[in-house]
C-alpha cells in the first residue's frame, strides 16, 4: 500500500505542477487531497473518506480507476506516453 501510495503522490504532483489540480474534474481534486493528507491509507478507506466527509459514493475499485487516470495523465504530462 505504501509503494502505491508513494506512486499515487508522485503523479499528483506531476500534474500539480504542469497542470494544476484546479483542472481535474471535482472526485479527482478531492481523491488526489485524500492521499496527499494520508499517505498510508488504503483505497477502501480513501472511499469511507469519500463517502463520511463529501457523500460521494465510490467503490474500492472506482477509487482504483481514478488512480490510474490520474496516472495516465502524469505519464502524458512527462512525455513517457
Amino acid at each position: 500500500t505504501l509503494e502505491k501510495a508513494t506512486k499515487q503522490i508522485e503523479d499528483i504532483k506531476i500534474i500539480e505542477e504542469k497542470l494544476g489540480l484546479k483542472l481535474l474534474n471535482e472526485k479527482e481534486q478531492i481523491i488526489a487531497e485524500i492521499r496527499l493528507n494520508n499517505v498510508d491509507i488504503p483505497l477502501s478507506q480513501i472511499a469511507d473518506i469519500l463517502l463520511d466527509e463529501y457523500q460521494i459514493k465510490m467503490s474500492k475499485s472506482s477509487v482504483n480507476r481514478v488512480f490510474i487516470s490520474l496516472h495516465e495523465l502524469a505519464e502524458r504530462l512527462e512525455g513517457k506516453k
